[in-house]
């Protein structure tokens, strides 16, 4: 077997689907303040005046739209006034603003440097998202290993998107040695946490009988669950198992039949020669 890095690379090479899985991180996956009962007036008073408090505050009411109309270039500027007192939130959330180019030019550079602060705080929403920005080799050298690290933190604080990539590295080798059982455990905190990339892992692993017991049950049922909320990533799991059968045997009737099913290592080798669109093009 070759290098975890050269046979299991994950990016940029990974199948389409998987974007949405790592993409939703930096759409979901932020620090919110609460401000459904902030006034508006008196907030941006105290922000003016200095209140580091009162400015991340403002600053998150423009970039979620929350008690403020939605402003990307007034939230930038009080997170950034926030972040000057090295406040979490706002760095958080300038990483997001740059990552996606809310109110500004795309940067990845600067949205790894935010988010690096953030995660030097133990942030594990940022820890996640620099794991994301490590597969892709966006912002900053593409490497499986600094990925796995940086999910690894964050799913260990129980960060639901990072135990989902977590064990996509494991089950695809990509910064760890491959290990189903170590994916599947991932997948199984993660799915129980209603992420739906998740569900439909333990969909294909217990399909596969790859890190556990085959399962037609349990495939089913993971299925379902995962349908029921992303019917894409659960159309994903669906031609993962599919693959090669005929459509009879198809998940999405409740009759397939995985004792035919191609080993999970085949079919993941497949998914990986596909490419990755860029990671947050939407």
């Amino acid at each position: 077997m070759g290098s975890v890095e050269t046979q299991h690379c994950i990016a940029p090479q990974v199948e389409a689907e998987i974007l949405a899985i790592f993409a939703s991180i930096f759409q979901e996956n932020a620090p919110r303040q609460a401000s459904e009962n902030a006034d508006l007036k008196v907030t941006r008073k105290l922000a003016e005046k200095g209140n580091a408090g009162a400015q991340i505050q403002l600053g998150s009411m423009y970039y979620f739209g929350d008690g403020a109309p939605q402003n990307y270039s007034e939230a930038r500027a009080w997170c950034l006034n926030a972040a000057a007192f090295d406040v979490c939130e706002a760095q958080s959330l300038l990483g997001r603003i740059y990552a996606n180019g809310y109110g500004v030019s795309q940067n990845f550079q600067r949205a790894a440097d935010w988010f690096q602060k953030a995660a030097d705080q133990e942030s594990a929403a940022d820890q996640c998202a620099l794991g994301v920005l490590y597969a892709h080799g966006a912002g900053v050298p593409q490497g499986d290993v600094e990925a796995a690290a940086w999910f690894k933190r964050a799913a260990y604080k129980g960060n639901v998107f990072a135990q989902c990539a977590f064990g996509i590295l494991h089950a695809y080798g990509a910064g760890v040695p491959q290990d189903f059982s170590e994916a599947v455990k991932w997948f199984q905190k993660s799915a129980e946490k209603g992420h739906a990339g998740a569900q439909a892992y333990l969909c294909i692993h217990y399909a596969h009988g790859a890190g556990v017991p085959q399962d037609r049950e349990q495939a089913t049922h993971w299925y379902w669950t995962c349908r029921q909320t992303d019917p894409i990533a659960a159309q994903f799991a669906l031609d993962a198992i599919a693959s090669g059968q005929p459509k009879k045997h198809a998940l999405d009737d409740a009759d397939g039949d995985f004792r035919g099913a191609r080993p999970l290592s085949a079919t993941l080798s497949d998914v990986s020669k596909r490419r990755w669109g860029q990671l947050l093009a939407r």
